[in-house]
């Protein structure tokens, strides 16, 4: 599995990108000052992976 880093200001610029990776199987860590904070990793096994497009981007209410 691949594996990218970025650093909280790019990832936040990012986050469609990121997403993206993901969804191609690979594992995204977040830094902070060189402290990882985040991970963000593809489940395994999944064959063409359940990803159904959003009309409406989600909201937090």
């Amino acid at each position: 599995m691949q594996q990218v880093k970025y650093g909280v200001n790019d990832a936040q610029d990012s986050l469609e990108f990121i997403l993206e990776q993901v969804t191609h199987g690979t594992e995204v860590v977040i830094v902070r000052h060189g402290i990882e904070i985040a991970r963000i990793t593809p489940v395994e096994g999944l064959a063409n992976r359940g990803i159904t497009p959003m009309s409406v981007p989600y909201e937090l209410r």
